[in-house]
């Protein structure tokens, strides 16, 4: 068989793509992707900009290292957890491969991204841009839940639901914080306004 360009093959041959990865080299390039591919979704989509261009590439720089980490640690923990409920197989590292492996689709986007937004005059609201976006999204999603179910030796099915069970710990944590705040945000102030009087 022949060897696997995983720069190539990631896109129409996933999961055998990830079997390869996996089994030659799991840590390669882990760290690094999942930082630029954070930072190729921040710059894609930021809507703002500091005082200068070189300001907001700094403070992209900064968050795409958050975000990246956060990936691998904390959704790649959640994964390898959620993972275990349903028999999953794939250790920590091979989680953190499949998240970082699974953002080629995004780095590829990044750059034909920049090449519409030269065509077509940096309006990204455009159509055909959105059109392009959108594709690239739902397939690198399909890769790595394609990348997900070959590392955790489960079936596609099992993947998916894999993926949502994180997306629903991750929502009732939102909602619990989002709870939280607004309660301890509506006390604080009925709380001044009862000792205010006491205090004159």
């Amino acid at each position: 068989m022949a060897k696997l360009n995983p720069w190539l093959t990631m896109w129409y041959r996933p999961g055998e793509t990830m079997r390869t990865i996996l089994e030659n080299y799991p840590r390669r390039l882990v760290h690094t992707l999942a930082i630029c591919g954070a930072f190729t979704n921040i710059a894609g989509s930021a809507s703002f900009y500091w005082h200068s261009w070189w300001a907001s590439f700094l403070i992209w720089i900064f968050l795409s290292i958050i975000l990246g980490l956060f990936s691998l640690y904390i959704l790649g923990g959640l994964i390898k957890w959620t993972g275990n409920w349903l028999k999953g197989s794939a250790s920590m590292q091979q989680i953190m491969s499949v998240i970082a492996w699974s953002q080629v689709p995004v780095l590829y986007f990044f750059v034909i991204q920049l090449v519409l937004l030269a065509i077509i005059g940096g309006n990204s609201s455009n159509i055909v841009f959105a059109s392009v976006r959108f594709l690239f999204a739902v397939w690198g999603f399909i890769i790595f839940l394609c990348c997900l179910k070959e590392a955790q030796a489960f079936s596609f099915f099992k993947a998916v639901i894999n993926y949502v069970l994180v997306f629903v710990i991750l929502l009732v944590v939102a909602v619990i914080i989002s709870v939280l705040v607004a309660f301890f945000g509506e006390t604080s102030p009925r709380c001044m306004r009862q000792t205010n009087p006491q205090s004159s």
